[in-house]
């Protein structure tokens, strides 16, 4: 399975991608990243620590997606665990296309959380 997602009891969704994400598994994210998105609002967005530690490549379709995605102002903060050069890159351009100041990289998952917590990003 290219991805997985679990919402956390503090109300972080962690979302875990895998392999090479192209259009087929990016579909199939954003499908099961709906019902997320549908419960979130603009003034009460879904934040994500997301581990793309896994993911080899992104396609074109995949960029266009998670860029598009990020505008969604249902996404909150974005706190990414075992980025490598590719989501680094990716991540820089999303956050110049989209305007946004949304996402942080981190070494642990504890660091991020932390990071998502002191910025009041978490529900009760």
């Amino acid at each position: 399975m290219p991805h997985n997602l679990q919402m956390g009891e503090e109300g972080i969704l962690r979302v875990n991608l895998n392999g090479d994400l192209d259009r087929a598994s990016i579909n199939a994210f954003i499908k099961d990243l709906s019902p997320y998105l549908d419960a979130a609002t603009e003034t009460d967005p879904v934040h994500l620590i997301n581990d793309s530690s896994k993911v080899r490549k992104y396609s074109s379709t995949a960029r266009k997606t998670l860029t598009d995605l990020n505008r969604d102002l249902r996404i909150g903060n974005q706190a990414i665990i075992g980025a490598n050069r590719a989501a680094r890159v990716l991540s820089s351009f999303i956050l110049k296309a989209t305007g946004r100041e949304n996402i942080s990289f981190f070494a642990s998952e504890a660091e991020a959380l932390e990071w998502l917590k002191s910025k009041n990003n978490h529900r009760e």
